[in-house]
């Protein structure tokens, strides 16, 4: 049996069996940061790449998600103003605050 497919048998049979400390965040002041356990930077290199990639698939989900939050909040607003014009405003913010505005937003918007 593959890896990947005792992964997915493993769901099948049992609940996650632990969490996995390594995520920071300072509320205050909005920074994160990632620093995980010796124990799990022991793992077989296959199994972690494993769990990054779930990892990263909810927290793209998670970013994604809060993106177009952002977008409502800033745009909420600008009044009657066209959906290209609040894009291109949008952009403009998400590049002062220093955030990464993705390029298939509008897509992005209609999906969330």
């Amino acid at each position: 049996m593959t890896h990947f497919n005792r992964r997915h048998a493993a769901l099948d049979q049992e609940p996650f069996p632990r969490s996995q400390a390594g995520l920071f965040a300072d509320f205050n002041i909005g920074m994160g940061l990632v620093g995980l356990s010796d124990e799990f930077k022991a793992l077989p290199s296959e199994t972690k790449l494993a769990i990054l990639a779930d990892w990263q698939q909810g927290l793209e989900k998670e970013r994604r998600s809060t993106i177009v939050r952002l977008f409502r909040e800033v745009t909420d607003v600008m009044g009657e103003i066209g959906m290209p014009q609040k894009i291109a405003q949008f952009r403009e913010a998400c590049a002062r605050l220093g955030f990464e505005c993705p390029s298939d937003i509008a897509i992005l918007l209609q999906q969330v």
